[in-house]
Protein backbone atom coordinates (compact mmCIF):
# COMPACT_ATOMS: atom_id res chain seq x y z
CA UNK A 1 0.00 0.00 0.00
CA UNK A 2 2.05 3.42 -1.29
CA UNK A 3 1.57 6.60 0.69
CA UNK A 4 0.65 8.41 -2.85
CA UNK A 5 -2.24 5.82 -3.14
CA UNK A 6 -4.02 5.96 0.42
CA UNK A 7 -3.04 9.77 0.66
CA UNK A 8 -4.93 10.48 -2.00
CA UNK A 9 -8.22 8.55 -0.66
CA UNK A 10 -8.06 12.01 1.31
CA UNK A 11 -6.75 14.32 -0.86
CA UNK A 12 -8.91 13.88 -3.50
CA UNK A 13 -11.72 14.66 -1.83
CA UNK A 14 -10.35 17.58 -2.57
CA UNK A 15 -10.03 17.55 -6.00
CA UNK A 16 -12.79 16.07 -7.58
CA UNK A 17 -16.74 16.58 -8.01
CA UNK A 18 -19.83 15.43 -8.35
CA UNK A 19 -22.20 15.23 -11.72
CA UNK A 20 -24.75 12.67 -11.71
CA UNK A 21 -23.61 10.40 -9.50
CA UNK A 22 -24.33 8.79 -6.29
CA UNK A 23 -26.96 11.25 -4.22
CA UNK A 24 -25.55 14.20 -6.01
CA UNK A 25 -26.45 15.87 -9.23
CA UNK A 26 -24.85 18.89 -10.55
CA UNK A 27 -26.95 21.19 -13.21
CA UNK A 28 -24.13 23.67 -14.59
CA UNK A 29 -25.34 27.76 -14.14
CA UNK A 30 -27.22 29.62 -17.16
CA UNK A 31 -23.91 31.74 -17.43
CA UNK A 32 -21.93 28.87 -17.06
CA UNK A 33 -23.66 27.33 -20.47
CA UNK A 34 -23.84 30.93 -22.13
CA UNK A 35 -19.81 31.11 -21.53
CA UNK A 36 -19.35 27.41 -22.84
CA UNK A 37 -21.35 28.41 -26.07
CA UNK A 38 -18.60 30.93 -27.19
CA UNK A 39 -16.73 30.13 -30.32
CA UNK A 40 -13.44 28.04 -29.64
CA UNK A 41 -11.43 28.98 -32.41
CA UNK A 42 -7.76 27.34 -33.44
CA UNK A 43 -4.63 29.28 -34.84
CA UNK A 44 -6.23 29.40 -38.06
CA UNK A 45 -9.24 31.25 -36.65
CA UNK A 46 -11.60 27.55 -37.38
CA UNK A 47 -14.14 26.18 -35.27
CA UNK A 48 -13.26 23.95 -32.67
CA UNK A 49 -14.13 21.74 -29.82
CA UNK A 50 -15.20 23.22 -26.76
CA UNK A 51 -14.79 19.98 -24.24
CA UNK A 52 -12.38 20.55 -21.94
CA UNK A 53 -9.74 18.85 -22.30
CA UNK A 54 -6.48 19.75 -20.38
CA UNK A 55 -3.43 17.89 -20.81
CA UNK A 56 -1.50 18.21 -17.74
CA UNK A 57 1.81 16.55 -19.43
CA UNK A 58 1.69 17.96 -22.89
CA UNK A 59 1.89 22.04 -23.07
CA UNK A 60 0.17 23.80 -26.22
CA UNK A 61 -2.46 21.08 -27.02
CA UNK A 62 -5.66 22.02 -29.37
CA UNK A 63 -8.17 22.57 -26.22
CA UNK A 64 -5.48 24.98 -24.71
CA UNK A 65 -4.85 26.68 -27.90
CA UNK A 66 -8.58 27.27 -28.60
CA UNK A 67 -9.46 29.29 -25.45
CA UNK A 68 -6.27 31.63 -26.18
CA UNK A 69 -6.83 32.54 -30.07
CA UNK A 70 -10.66 34.89 -28.98
CA UNK A 71 -9.64 36.61 -25.87
CA UNK A 72 -6.49 37.74 -27.27
CA UNK A 73 -8.31 38.68 -30.70
CA UNK A 74 -10.40 40.79 -29.01
CA UNK A 75 -7.69 42.25 -26.91
CA UNK A 76 -5.82 43.22 -29.87
CA UNK A 77 -8.40 44.91 -31.13
CA UNK A 78 -9.07 47.02 -27.76
CA UNK A 79 -5.39 47.66 -27.99
CA UNK A 80 -5.50 48.80 -31.24
CA UNK A 81 -8.28 51.53 -30.63
CA UNK A 82 -6.09 52.75 -27.52
CA UNK A 83 -2.83 53.01 -30.24
CA UNK A 84 -4.98 55.14 -32.71
CA UNK A 85 -5.93 57.64 -30.16
CA UNK A 86 -2.82 57.94 -28.40
CA UNK A 87 -1.59 58.37 -32.53
CA UNK A 88 -4.05 61.09 -32.28
CA UNK A 89 -2.65 63.00 -29.26
CA UNK A 90 0.48 62.54 -30.49
CA UNK A 91 0.16 63.90 -34.53
CA UNK A 92 -2.05 66.82 -32.09
CA UNK A 93 0.98 67.69 -29.81
CA UNK A 94 3.02 67.56 -33.09
CA UNK A 95 1.04 69.58 -35.61
CA UNK A 96 0.36 72.25 -32.79
CA UNK A 97 4.47 72.14 -31.54
CA UNK A 98 5.39 72.82 -35.07
CA UNK A 99 2.48 76.11 -35.30
CA UNK A 100 0.63 74.02 -38.66
CA UNK A 101 -1.60 75.99 -38.79
CA UNK A 102 0.30 79.60 -38.73
CA UNK A 103 0.79 79.43 -42.63
CA UNK A 104 -2.62 79.02 -42.82
CA UNK A 105 -3.46 83.13 -42.65
CA UNK A 106 -7.01 84.56 -41.76
CA UNK A 107 -9.39 83.17 -43.57
CA UNK A 108 -11.32 85.14 -46.06
CA UNK A 109 -14.64 87.49 -45.38
CA UNK A 110 -16.94 85.14 -47.04
CA UNK A 111 -15.69 82.15 -45.22
CA UNK A 112 -15.59 83.72 -41.36
CA UNK A 113 -18.79 83.97 -38.75
CA UNK A 114 -19.32 86.55 -36.75
CA UNK A 115 -17.20 86.43 -33.54
CA UNK A 116 -20.48 86.34 -31.32
CA UNK A 117 -21.32 83.07 -33.31
CA UNK A 118 -17.88 81.23 -32.91
CA UNK A 119 -18.26 82.35 -29.15
CA UNK A 120 -21.13 80.85 -28.96
CA UNK A 121 -19.81 77.56 -30.83
CA UNK A 122 -17.08 77.17 -28.21
CA UNK A 123 -19.52 77.92 -25.11
CA UNK A 124 -21.85 75.10 -26.19
CA UNK A 125 -19.05 72.60 -27.27
CA UNK A 126 -17.50 73.46 -23.83
CA UNK A 127 -20.88 72.99 -21.81
CA UNK A 128 -21.55 69.62 -23.76
CA UNK A 129 -18.05 68.23 -23.32
CA UNK A 130 -18.57 69.17 -19.33
CA UNK A 131 -21.15 67.29 -19.23
CA UNK A 132 -20.16 64.36 -20.65
CA UNK A 133 -16.68 64.22 -18.57
CA UNK A 134 -18.96 64.31 -15.43
CA UNK A 135 -21.05 61.34 -17.00
CA UNK A 136 -18.23 59.16 -17.87
CA UNK A 137 -16.44 60.17 -14.49
CA UNK A 138 -19.80 58.71 -12.81
CA UNK A 139 -20.37 55.98 -14.86
CA UNK A 140 -16.53 55.25 -14.12
CA UNK A 141 -17.08 55.22 -9.93
CA UNK A 142 -20.16 53.25 -10.55
CA UNK A 143 -18.58 50.34 -12.55
CA UNK A 144 -15.98 50.03 -9.94
CA UNK A 145 -18.46 49.01 -7.29
CA UNK A 146 -19.03 46.04 -9.39
CA UNK A 147 -15.23 44.58 -7.35
CA UNK A 148 -16.86 45.15 -4.44
CA UNK A 149 -19.86 42.70 -6.02
CA UNK A 150 -17.01 40.35 -7.39
CA UNK A 151 -15.56 40.27 -3.59
CA UNK A 152 -18.97 38.59 -2.31
CA UNK A 153 -18.38 35.45 -4.36
CA UNK A 154 -15.21 35.49 -4.06
CA UNK A 155 -15.46 35.24 0.22
CA UNK A 156 -18.69 33.12 -0.89
CA UNK A 157 -16.79 30.83 -2.74
CA UNK A 158 -13.46 30.27 -0.28
CA UNK A 159 -15.77 29.81 2.76
CA UNK A 160 -17.12 27.15 1.13
CA UNK A 161 -14.31 25.44 0.28
CA UNK A 162 -12.95 26.38 3.99
CA UNK A 163 -16.18 24.31 5.10
CA UNK A 164 -15.46 21.00 2.50
CA UNK A 165 -11.73 21.05 4.00
CA UNK A 166 -13.03 21.47 7.66
CA UNK A 167 -15.29 18.62 7.24
CA UNK A 168 -12.57 16.62 5.29
CA UNK A 169 -10.30 17.78 8.52
CA UNK A 170 -12.83 16.13 11.21
CA UNK A 171 -12.69 12.84 9.16
CA UNK A 172 -9.03 12.69 9.19
CA UNK A 173 -8.78 13.65 12.95
CA UNK A 174 -10.93 10.75 13.37
CA UNK A 175 -9.39 8.42 11.65
CA UNK A 176 -5.88 9.15 13.17
CA UNK A 177 -7.78 8.32 16.48
CA UNK A 178 -8.48 4.97 15.00
CA UNK A 179 -5.55 4.28 14.09
CA UNK A 180 -3.63 5.56 18.01
CA UNK A 181 -6.67 2.97 19.19
CA UNK A 182 -5.76 0.33 16.49
CA UNK A 183 -2.13 0.53 17.49
CA UNK A 184 -2.43 0.18 21.25
CA UNK A 185 -5.06 -2.35 20.96
CA UNK A 186 -2.36 -4.38 18.97
CA UNK A 187 -0.16 -3.49 21.33
CA UNK A 188 -1.73 -4.95 24.04
CA UNK A 189 -2.75 -7.86 22.07
CA UNK A 190 0.86 -8.74 21.37
CA UNK A 191 2.23 -8.20 24.80
CA UNK A 192 -0.44 -10.41 26.36
CA UNK A 193 0.44 -13.01 23.84
CA UNK A 194 4.18 -12.67 24.59
CA UNK A 195 3.00 -13.24 28.25
CA UNK A 196 1.43 -16.65 27.57
CA UNK A 197 4.51 -18.53 26.41
CA UNK A 198 5.94 -19.64 29.24
CA UNK A 199 2.40 -21.50 29.90
CA UNK A 200 1.65 -21.76 26.77
CA UNK A 201 4.27 -22.14 23.93
CA UNK A 202 1.46 -22.84 21.21
CA UNK A 203 0.24 -18.86 21.36
CA UNK A 204 3.54 -18.48 19.57
CA UNK A 205 1.56 -19.23 16.34
CA UNK A 206 -0.83 -16.32 16.88
CA UNK A 207 2.44 -14.08 16.47
CA UNK A 208 2.49 -14.55 12.98
CA UNK A 209 -0.91 -12.64 12.37
CA UNK A 210 0.24 -9.92 14.30
CA UNK A 211 3.21 -9.21 12.40
CA UNK A 212 0.66 -8.36 9.33
CA UNK A 213 -1.56 -6.50 11.47
CA UNK A 214 1.17 -4.41 12.34
CA UNK A 215 2.38 -3.90 8.90
CA UNK A 216 -1.35 -2.67 8.17
CA UNK A 217 -1.40 -0.68 10.67
CA UNK A 218 2.07 1.07 10.50
CA UNK A 219 1.26 1.97 6.76
CA UNK A 220 -2.11 3.53 7.41
CA UNK A 221 -0.77 5.36 10.59
CA UNK A 222 2.00 6.77 8.57
CA UNK A 223 -0.23 8.24 6.12
CA UNK A 224 -2.77 9.36 8.07
CA UNK A 225 -1.21 10.92 10.68
CA UNK A 226 0.04 14.12 8.48
CA UNK A 227 -3.06 14.54 7.21
CA UNK A 228 -4.61 17.16 9.71
CA UNK A 229 -1.74 19.30 10.01
CA UNK A 230 -1.88 19.32 6.47
CA UNK A 231 -5.47 19.93 6.01
CA UNK A 232 -4.96 22.93 8.94
CA UNK A 233 -2.24 24.55 6.52
CA UNK A 234 -4.72 24.20 3.54
CA UNK A 235 -8.00 25.81 5.27
CA UNK A 236 -5.24 28.63 6.83
CA UNK A 237 -3.85 29.08 3.12
CA UNK A 238 -7.05 29.20 1.74
CA UNK A 239 -8.46 31.67 4.66
CA UNK A 240 -5.23 33.36 4.13
CA UNK A 241 -5.58 34.08 0.16
CA UNK A 242 -9.20 33.30 -0.71
CA UNK A 243 -10.34 35.52 1.98
CA UNK A 244 -8.37 38.24 3.75
CA UNK A 245 -5.93 38.49 0.32
CA UNK A 246 -8.87 38.72 -1.84
CA UNK A 247 -10.75 41.63 0.13
CA UNK A 248 -7.83 43.45 0.46
CA UNK A 249 -7.28 42.76 -3.34
CA UNK A 250 -10.81 43.89 -4.34
CA UNK A 251 -10.43 47.41 -2.58
CA UNK A 252 -7.03 47.80 -3.41
CA UNK A 253 -8.15 47.97 -7.08
CA UNK A 254 -11.52 49.26 -6.06
CA UNK A 255 -9.37 52.92 -3.66
CA UNK A 256 -7.09 52.63 -6.84
CA UNK A 257 -9.56 53.30 -9.47
CA UNK A 258 -11.39 56.04 -6.98
CA UNK A 259 -8.22 57.95 -6.01
CA UNK A 260 -7.63 58.14 -10.21
CA UNK A 261 -11.64 59.56 -10.58
CA UNK A 262 -11.15 61.85 -7.79
CA UNK A 263 -7.50 62.75 -9.27
CA UNK A 264 -9.55 63.24 -12.36
CA UNK A 265 -11.94 65.43 -10.76
CA UNK A 266 -9.58 67.55 -8.69
CA UNK A 267 -7.43 68.58 -11.96
CA UNK A 268 -10.55 69.49 -13.37
CA UNK A 269 -10.93 71.90 -10.87
CA UNK A 270 -7.82 73.29 -11.01
CA UNK A 271 -8.40 74.33 -15.08
CA UNK A 272 -4.45 72.85 -15.05
CA UNK A 273 -3.47 71.90 -18.91
CA UNK A 274 -0.17 70.51 -17.25
CA UNK A 275 -1.72 68.30 -14.70
CA UNK A 276 -4.27 67.49 -17.07
CA UNK A 277 -1.70 65.82 -19.43
CA UNK A 278 0.17 63.95 -16.88
CA UNK A 279 -3.54 62.34 -15.35
CA UNK A 280 -4.08 61.71 -19.34
CA UNK A 281 -1.05 59.69 -19.88
CA UNK A 282 -0.94 57.71 -16.41
CA UNK A 283 -4.94 56.84 -17.44
CA UNK A 284 -3.65 55.63 -20.61
CA UNK A 285 -0.82 53.44 -18.84
CA UNK A 286 -3.87 52.22 -16.43
CA UNK A 287 -6.00 51.24 -19.29
CA UNK A 288 -3.02 48.82 -20.95
CA UNK A 289 -2.75 47.45 -17.16
CA UNK A 290 -6.45 47.11 -17.25
CA UNK A 291 -6.75 45.18 -20.62
CA UNK A 292 -4.20 42.55 -19.65
CA UNK A 293 -5.87 41.81 -16.66
CA UNK A 294 -9.30 41.64 -18.89
CA UNK A 295 -7.59 39.31 -21.53
CA UNK A 296 -6.26 36.82 -18.51
CA UNK A 297 -10.18 37.03 -16.83
CA UNK A 298 -11.26 36.17 -20.30
CA UNK A 299 -9.19 33.34 -20.36
CA UNK A 300 -10.15 31.88 -16.96
CA UNK A 301 -13.88 32.39 -17.33
CA UNK A 302 -13.63 30.42 -20.53
CA UNK A 303 -11.83 27.50 -19.37
CA UNK A 304 -13.87 27.02 -15.87
CA UNK A 305 -16.94 27.36 -17.91
CA UNK A 306 -16.03 24.28 -19.76
CA UNK A 307 -14.66 22.47 -16.72
CA UNK A 308 -17.90 23.30 -14.81
CA UNK A 309 -20.65 21.49 -17.50
CA UNK A 310 -18.96 18.04 -16.62
CA UNK A 311 -16.88 18.83 -13.38
CA UNK A 312 -16.56 15.27 -12.04
CA UNK A 313 -15.84 13.97 -15.33
CA UNK A 314 -13.00 16.67 -16.01
CA UNK A 315 -11.41 16.17 -12.67
CA UNK A 316 -10.45 12.51 -13.25
CA UNK A 317 -9.52 13.40 -16.56
CA UNK A 318 -6.65 15.09 -15.50
CA UNK A 319 -5.92 13.11 -12.19
CA UNK A 320 -2.37 11.46 -12.23
CA UNK A 321 -2.91 7.71 -13.19
CA UNK A 322 -1.85 6.59 -9.77
CA UNK A 323 -5.08 8.78 -8.65
CA UNK A 324 -7.22 8.04 -11.23
CA UNK A 325 -8.48 4.80 -9.89
CA UNK A 326 -9.58 6.66 -6.87
CA UNK A 327 -10.85 9.98 -8.32
CA UNK A 328 -13.07 7.62 -9.96
CA UNK A 329 -14.53 5.98 -7.13
CA UNK A 330 -14.95 8.76 -5.08
CA UNK A 331 -16.30 11.35 -8.12
CA UNK A 332 -19.10 8.62 -8.97
CA UNK A 333 -19.77 6.29 -5.99
CA UNK A 334 -19.39 3.29 -9.11
CA UNK A 335 -17.44 0.36 -8.79
CA UNK A 336 -15.30 -1.05 -5.58
CA UNK A 337 -13.65 0.90 -3.10
CA UNK A 338 -10.14 0.69 -3.83
CA UNK A 339 -9.34 0.74 -0.06
CA UNK A 340 -11.58 -2.60 0.39
CA UNK A 341 -8.25 -4.47 -0.45
CA UNK A 342 -6.11 -3.14 2.59
CA UNK A 343 -9.27 -3.12 4.67
CA UNK A 344 -9.78 -6.93 4.09
CA UNK A 345 -5.98 -7.89 4.84
CA UNK A 346 -6.71 -6.14 8.18
CA UNK A 347 -9.99 -8.20 8.78
CA UNK A 348 -7.87 -10.99 7.82
CA UNK A 349 -5.27 -10.77 10.40
CA UNK A 350 -8.17 -10.08 13.23
CA UNK A 351 -9.90 -13.53 11.73
CA UNK A 352 -6.50 -15.44 11.93
CA UNK A 353 -5.86 -14.04 15.70
CA UNK A 354 -9.38 -14.78 16.52
CA UNK A 355 -9.54 -18.46 15.51
CA UNK A 356 -5.95 -18.79 17.21
CA UNK A 357 -7.31 -17.72 20.33
CA UNK A 358 -10.51 -19.43 20.22
CA UNK A 359 -8.13 -22.45 19.52
CA UNK A 360 -6.00 -22.55 22.34
CA UNK A 361 -8.30 -21.30 24.56
CA UNK A 362 -11.73 -23.80 23.68
CA UNK A 363 -12.70 -26.11 26.36
CA UNK A 364 -9.73 -29.04 25.74
CA UNK A 365 -7.83 -26.55 24.07
CA UNK A 366 -4.10 -26.66 24.54
CA UNK A 367 -4.19 -23.33 26.60
CA UNK A 368 -7.71 -23.82 27.75
CA UNK A 369 -8.58 -20.51 30.36
CA UNK A 370 -5.26 -18.94 29.93
CA UNK A 371 -6.19 -15.68 31.44
CA UNK A 372 -2.98 -13.91 29.31
CA UNK A 373 -4.96 -14.75 25.92
CA UNK A 374 -8.63 -14.55 27.38
CA UNK A 375 -7.64 -11.02 28.18
CA UNK A 376 -6.98 -10.88 24.25
CA UNK A 377 -10.77 -10.90 23.33
CA UNK A 378 -11.88 -7.26 24.80
CA UNK A 379 -8.90 -5.74 22.71
CA UNK A 380 -10.14 -7.99 19.55
CA UNK A 381 -13.48 -6.60 19.21
CA UNK A 382 -12.04 -3.11 19.66
CA UNK A 383 -9.67 -3.50 16.71
CA UNK A 384 -12.97 -4.74 14.66
CA UNK A 385 -15.13 -2.25 15.75
CA UNK A 386 -12.23 0.47 14.92
CA UNK A 387 -11.76 -1.33 11.35
CA UNK A 388 -15.45 -1.24 10.67
CA UNK A 389 -15.31 2.90 11.94
CA UNK A 390 -12.52 3.16 9.16
CA UNK A 391 -14.86 1.76 6.43
CA UNK A 392 -17.99 3.93 7.32
CA UNK A 393 -15.49 6.80 7.38
CA UNK A 394 -13.85 6.07 3.80
CA UNK A 395 -16.88 4.74 1.84
CA UNK A 396 -17.76 7.43 -0.96
CA UNK A 397 -21.13 8.94 0.20
CA UNK A 398 -19.46 10.98 3.14
CA UNK A 399 -16.85 12.05 0.84
CA UNK A 400 -18.97 13.26 -2.09
CA UNK A 401 -20.49 15.17 -0.26
CA UNK A 402 -17.57 17.62 0.37
CA UNK A 403 -16.63 16.78 -3.18
CA UNK A 404 -19.89 18.32 -4.41
CA UNK A 405 -19.15 21.25 -1.78
CA UNK A 406 -16.00 22.41 -3.12
CA UNK A 407 -16.37 21.93 -6.87
CA UNK A 408 -20.33 22.02 -7.60
CA UNK A 409 -21.14 25.05 -5.03
CA UNK A 410 -17.54 26.47 -4.35
CA UNK A 411 -15.47 26.47 -7.85
CA UNK A 412 -18.59 26.01 -10.39
CA UNK A 413 -20.69 28.52 -8.33
CA UNK A 414 -19.09 30.79 -6.11
CA UNK A 415 -15.89 31.28 -7.83
CA UNK A 416 -17.44 31.19 -12.12
CA UNK A 417 -19.74 33.87 -10.46
CA UNK A 418 -16.90 35.80 -9.46
CA UNK A 419 -14.25 35.64 -12.40
CA UNK A 420 -17.76 36.68 -14.58
CA UNK A 421 -18.55 39.42 -12.93
CA UNK A 422 -15.02 40.66 -12.52
CA UNK A 423 -14.60 40.27 -16.29
CA UNK A 424 -17.93 42.32 -17.10
CA UNK A 425 -17.12 44.85 -14.61
CA UNK A 426 -13.25 44.95 -15.80
CA UNK A 427 -15.00 45.63 -19.68
CA UNK A 428 -17.23 48.05 -18.30
CA UNK A 429 -14.38 49.99 -16.36
CA UNK A 430 -12.00 49.87 -19.64
CA UNK A 431 -14.92 51.28 -21.45
CA UNK A 432 -15.81 54.07 -19.31
CA UNK A 433 -12.19 55.04 -18.75
CA UNK A 434 -10.85 55.12 -21.83
CA UNK A 435 -14.48 57.65 -22.91
CA UNK A 436 -12.93 59.55 -19.91
CA UNK A 437 -9.83 60.58 -21.60
CA UNK A 438 -10.93 61.21 -25.12
CA UNK A 439 -13.48 63.75 -23.36
CA UNK A 440 -10.60 64.86 -21.52
CA UNK A 441 -8.40 65.01 -24.23
CA UNK A 442 -10.55 67.46 -25.75
CA UNK A 443 -11.91 69.35 -22.53
CA UNK A 444 -8.48 70.17 -21.14
CA UNK A 445 -8.00 72.46 -24.77
CA UNK A 446 -10.44 74.90 -23.42
CA UNK A 447 -8.39 75.67 -20.20
CA UNK A 448 -7.30 79.13 -20.39
CA UNK A 449 -8.60 81.90 -22.19
CA UNK A 450 -11.07 80.03 -23.69
CA UNK A 451 -12.85 79.03 -20.30
CA UNK A 452 -13.71 82.94 -20.60
CA UNK A 453 -15.63 82.79 -24.14
CA UNK A 454 -19.26 83.06 -23.60
CA UNK A 455 -22.00 83.30 -25.61
CA UNK A 456 -22.63 87.03 -24.87
CA UNK A 457 -19.29 88.18 -26.06
CA UNK A 458 -20.22 90.64 -29.47
CA UNK A 459 -17.77 91.40 -31.87
CA UNK A 460 -18.26 92.77 -34.89
CA UNK A 461 -15.89 92.53 -38.47
CA UNK A 462 -14.49 95.65 -40.08
CA UNK A 463 -12.12 95.98 -42.76
CA UNK A 464 -9.01 98.54 -42.95
CA UNK A 465 -7.59 99.92 -45.87
CA UNK A 466 -4.47 98.35 -45.95
CA UNK A 467 -5.87 94.17 -45.78
CA UNK A 468 -8.43 92.65 -47.40
CA UNK A 469 -8.51 90.38 -44.39
CA UNK A 470 -10.95 90.94 -41.82
CA UNK A 471 -9.92 92.59 -38.24
CA UNK A 472 -11.75 91.23 -35.17
CA UNK A 473 -12.80 94.20 -32.75
CA UNK A 474 -14.14 92.61 -29.59
CA UNK A 475 -15.63 94.20 -26.29
CA UNK A 476 -14.17 90.64 -25.13
CA UNK A 477 -11.26 91.18 -22.62
CA UNK A 478 -9.61 88.45 -25.12
CA UNK A 479 -9.47 90.74 -28.10
CA UNK A 480 -6.72 92.44 -27.13
CA UNK A 481 -4.74 89.27 -27.47
CA UNK A 482 -6.21 87.26 -30.69
CA UNK A 483 -4.66 86.99 -33.62
CA UNK A 484 -6.34 85.72 -36.47
CA UNK A 485 -3.71 82.81 -36.86
CA UNK A 486 -4.83 81.68 -33.29
CA UNK A 487 -8.93 80.29 -34.56
CA UNK A 488 -9.78 77.79 -37.04
CA UNK A 489 -13.42 79.47 -37.87
CA UNK A 490 -15.94 77.16 -38.14
CA UNK A 491 -20.02 77.26 -37.78
CA UNK A 492 -21.67 76.99 -34.64
CA UNK A 493 -22.28 73.38 -34.96
CA UNK A 494 -18.42 72.10 -35.23
CA UNK A 495 -16.20 71.99 -32.43
CA UNK A 496 -13.91 75.28 -32.54
CA UNK A 497 -10.17 74.55 -32.61
CA UNK A 498 -8.47 76.23 -29.52
CA UNK A 499 -5.36 78.67 -29.82
CA UNK A 500 -1.56 78.12 -30.40
CA UNK A 501 -1.15 78.77 -26.58
CA UNK A 502 -3.23 75.37 -25.95
CA UNK A 503 -0.20 73.11 -27.17
CA UNK A 504 -0.40 69.36 -26.21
Amino acid sequence: MSYLTLYTSFALPLLAAAQSYGNITYDPLTIVRGVHNVPHLDRNLQPSSKDFDIDLDISGNTYEESVLVLPILFTCILFLGFTMFELCLCCRMCCKTCRCLEDQGAPLRNTITTLSKWNAAVASSRGSLIRQFFAFAILTLIACQGMLWCSHYYVQGASRSVDAVDALKDTSVNLENSGDYLENSGDIIISLVTDSLPSCPEASDILEYTDDYEQYIEDYNDIIEPIPGDLDDLEAFMRKYGVVYVRRAVWFVYGAFLAFVVAFLCVYTTKSKTLMRIIIAVGLILLHVLLILWCLFAITMIVLADFCMAPTDNMISVCPGSAETVAEYYGTCNGTNPFDDSLDSAYDAMDSITEGLDYLTQSGGPCEGNPYLLQCYPNVDDINGNLTFIEGEISCEPMQRQWAKLFNDSVCDGYFTAVFITFFTLLLIILCLFSLLIVASLLYQYFGELWEVSDESMVEITSTESNDNPVWNSTSTRSNDLKTSDLIFAEPDAPPIASEHDTW
